[in-house]
């Protein structure tokens, strides 16, 4: 089983935070940065 991971992205103007956990890092990613994540992808 894999580790769940604790995330901290910064908005693009730095202006938000988002804090999130996943158990895959490198796919969670990729979803905020192609928009997938709904209260990010604004």
């Amino acid at each position: 089983m894999r580790q769940p991971v604790v995330y901290i992205l910064a908005s693009a103007t730095g202006r938000a935070l988002y804090i999130g956990v996943t158990t895959n890092l490198p796919r969670r990613l990729e979803e905020h940065r192609l928009g997938r994540v709904t209260h990010t992808a604004k």
